[in-house]
This record gives C-alpha cells, structure tokens and sequence, in this order.
C-alpha cells in the first residue's frame, strides 16, 4: 500500500489549549474560542463557510507522532478498564489524523472564528468540511460502550 503525505492548510491558534490537559481545567458550561488559520492562498476556497453554523475541522495530532498506540486502552471515562483502539477518540492511534465538530463563530479573510475547541494551540489542521444535520446527525444510532455509561 502506499505511503502519503498531506500538506497542512493551516494551523489552530488556541491560546486556551497549550497543553493536553489543559481541557480538564474548563470550568462546567465553560467553551474556548479559537481561530484557524488558513493558508492564504486558500483564501477563495472558504467562501460562503460562514453561512455554516458548525463545521468539521480534520487535523493532525501531531505531538503523538512517532509515540506509538495501543490495540487497547483506557479512556478518561472508565479509567480502569481497557477499550478497544477504534471504539475510543484517543489521540494515540495508527495515523495521527484527529477530528472535531465546532461551531463557527465568524470569519476574517482567512481566518476563521469558532468554539467548543477541543484541538490544541498550534496544531496543524489538514482540512474543513461543512457540518451538514441531515447527512452529520443520527441521533438513533448505537454508540456502544458509551451508551451504558448514563444508564
């Protein structure tokens, strides 16, 4: 199989977020605003983003890289027991290739405003796609082992 390689079209710049645990420190109903610094000359290619009111930002964890995974792993949930990789949003994972719904506050030029940021300052981000209700949300669906955690 081939190798690829991706060229970032941006980064995030979360003043909030510097470290991983900073996130633990957010105050209940609390969310950090944050910006996305997109590549200049992508500048056509966000027009009409901020009729969106959400959209997926699609990066990179990349201070994971190199660190390794685990097929199985605790999740801050249930510390004590052990899940499966693919069934986590762990960071640690075979491609570091991370994903997070936010809601778009705004946009200036490239840059756009948004919060509920979960993605770390600096982090580089390797695409934007549109958060879209019909096609995004499935509120009947399963969610396994996260499901038993409210019960």
């Amino acid at each position: 199989m081939p190798n690829y390689v991706m060229k970032p079209i941006g980064y995030i710049k979360c003043e909030s977020l510097k470290e991983k645990d900073d996130h633990c420190n957010k105050k209940k109903g609390e969310t950090f605003k944050a910006q996305a610094i997109i590549n200049d000359e992508l500048l056509d290619a966000l027009e009409d983003i901020e009729t969106f009111d959400r959209i997926w930002l699609i990066f990179v964890f990349d201070r994971n890289i190199g660190r390794g995974y685990k097929t199985k792993t605790p999740t801050r949930a249930e510390p004590s027991t052990e899940r499966s990789l693919f069934v986590t949003r762990t960071p640690y994972r075979p491609n570091p290739i991370g994903i997070s719904c936010v809601t778009l506050i705004g946009r200036d030029k490239n840059i756009l405003h948004f919060e509920n940021a979960d993605i770390l300052d600096g982090t580089p981000l390797l695409d934007i796609k549109p958060y879209i209700p019909n096609s995004d949300s499935r509120p009947d669906s399963k969610a396994g082992w996260i499901d038993k955690l409210g019960k």
